[in-house]
């Protein structure tokens, strides 16, 4: 039996403040909450909240934001992404939360061959930077490939893949999305077994945003591919609309798939 334990994305609930997207987790009975980096941030007010509640920290998610890149020419923007991930690393250690959402570039402007290969270079560089910033041991990064309409730089498993290679660390992993496999993967279940090994923290949504089982992605081969690979970590919801019958939804045929598979959550 794969331990296996469901959490849903703060940024999916579409909460004002994290205590409303505490309770709704704990409500729809998911064990844990992938939290949206915030501050000022308040380490025991926050375990707090969450030991009152049962729910834990399953990853911390940096944020939607215009205004720091890793992989941007502009030393200004690489430098403020790099101050934010590393306070995201320390968010994460507080609650030990076991991974780091990372996103390379939320730009969208087209990039040439050349310069997409600079940008990569760039991100690796910044990654590793505010690894050797927050020290180790410590949580992991999850590097996370976005569909083409949220990014420019890193699409596919392979592409983040390569990324993962070029900074070097054992603590950067990868996050499969099914939502953004779904739009750039020419096969999702091939591309996540090719990099199974090497995955760290899964979001779920199927085809269009809604709650696994409500589209044509094909969810038991995808759980197959991860318990064959031994993976044993988070499956963080990440579908809308996130209200209560959608993730309880969620949790049951997530559960039902599993079990009829033998390595239910």
């Amino acid at each position: 039996m794969a331990p296996w334990r469901l959490s849903a994305s703060e940024w999916a609930l579409g909460e004002v403040t994290t205590a409303r997207a505490v309770e709704r987790v704990a409500a729809a009975g998911l064990d844990g909450i992938e939290l949206t980096a915030r501050w000022p941030f308040d380490p025991a007010a926050l375990r707090k909240l969450l030991d009152a509640n049962g729910v834990v920290a399953s990853g911390i998610s940096p944020g939607y934001s215009l205004a720091r890149d890793l992989s941007h020419v502009e030393d200004e923007l690489r430098l403020r992404a790099i101050t934010h991930l590393r306070q995201c690393l320390e968010m994460a250690q507080e609650l030990d939360a076991p991974i780091v959402v990372v996103v390379a570039s939320d730009r969208t402007a087209p990039l040439t061959t050349e310069q997409r290969r600079g940008a990569v270079a760039r991100a690796a560089a910044s990654i590793m930077t505010a690894l050797d910033r927050a020290g180790t041991p410590g949580p992991r990064l999850a590097l996370e490939p976005l569909n083409r309409y949220e990014t420019s730089l890193v699409h596919t498993l392979a592409e983040a893949d390569d990324l993962r290679i070029l900074t070097g660390s054992a603590r950067v992993g990868l996050m499969a999305d099914t939502f953004h496999m779904n739009i750039e993967e020419d096969d999702p279940v091939a591309a996540l077994r090719n990099v199974a090994g090497h995955i760290v923290h899964i979001d779920l949504a199927d085809n269009q945003r809604h709650h696994p089982g409500t589209g044509n992605i094909d969810f038991p081969s995808i759980f197959t591919v991860l318990h064959q690979a031994g993976y044993e970590d988070w499956l963080n919801l990440e579908c809308l609309p996130a209200d209560e019958e959608c993730l309880s939804a969620a949790r049951r045929y997530i559960s039902a798939v599993a079990s009829s598979l033998a390595v239910g959550p």
